[in-house]
């Protein structure tokens, strides 16, 4: 369990670093050729380390599979690169903090996952935490939280993760994780090629820069192949619901590595925000 525990935190700890590969590609690089090149980077690799076997899937099985490619790949990307456009990364991931709350209410209505107390005052924590990390103890300023376009892509990027976990929840009672993260990658990456090509793809491929390829493969080999099988695993292993408190990490990630990388200053309510979600995390995974 421990192991699982470490995977999630690490698989957090690599989408913190995706929201600013992501703004430095979304604001240097068209959003479709991002998506594709980051997933067909991303397949490409979990096809390399995928046992050298035909996936045994039926129909249902290809449908879901399908499905998940589109919400998880195709469309959560598609959102996420468009919308980090728009409005800062610091942003973004407050609005990515809802998505455990979704999760929880939608596993709850559509597979009797069990809600304690003890998970909806977790979840509360993590995101009064998250909350105090991104606003910078100022609440205040949230008053004045606007809805633009940038905030309504990510919004969508939310729906489309939430989707993705919990079609995910049933699939992996059949199939493995790897399985079934490498095929969805291919998918989605079948599915975003028709729009790169109409950005001009082989005309862009030699106009990347160096630093575009290492943020490319940062976010394909950390941020996607390692981060959705560890998920996946995740959410196999423990549940969707309390897999999915963990992307609560991912601001706190995101404004660690902005400090390291990009000398940012952390105040003391990003410390203590960062407290207050970690709190919540070990409050929704303790056992009853």
């Amino acid at each position: 369990m421990l192991r699982t525990y470490l995977k999630l935190i690490l698989t957090t700890l690599f989408w913190g670093g995706t929201f600013i590969a992501g703004r430095y590609l979304g604001q240097n690089l068209d959003p479709y050729l991002s998506a594709f090149f980051r997933f067909f980077l991303a397949t490409t690799f979990l096809f390399l380390i995928l046992p050298k076997r035909k996936p045994h899937f039926s129909l249902s099985t290809w449908l879901e599979v399908f499905f998940l490619g589109l919400t998880g790949i195709f469309l959560y990307n598609i959102f996420f690169f468009n919308g980090l456009k728009y409005i800062e990364a610091g942003r973004a991931a407050l609005i990515i903090g809802l998505t455990p709350a979704l999760i929880t209410i939608f596993s709850y209505f559509f597979f009797k996952e069990k809600v304690f107390l003890k998970n909806i005052l977790g979840i509360v924590i993590t995101f009064i935490g998250e909350i105090l990390v991104l606003s910078k103890g100022e609440i205040k300023e949230l008053l004045y939280f606007k809805i633009g376009t940038g905030e309504i892509l990510i919004l969508l990027c939310v729906l489309s993760w939430t989707a993705y976990s919990l079609i995910g929840k049933n699939t992996l009672k059949k199939h493995e994780p790897l399985i079934l993260t490498s095929y969805a990658s291919l998918i989605g990456t079948i599915l975003l090629f028709p729009f790169a090509w109409q950005k001009q793809l082989l005309q862009n491929i030699k106009f990347l820069t160096l630093k575009q390829g290492f943020s490319l493969l940062y976010l394909a080999v950390l941020g996607t192949g390692l981060g959705f099988v560890w998920y996946y695993q995740g959410i196999k292993k423990i549940g969707v619901f309390r897999a999915g408190i963990f992307i609560n990490l991912v601001p706190v990630f995101s404004l660690l590595l902005a400090y390291i990388f990009l000398n940012e200053t952390l105040s003391s309510s990003t410390y203590l925000g960062a407290i207050l979600v970690i709190t919540g995390i070990f409050l929704t995974n303790l056992k009853r």
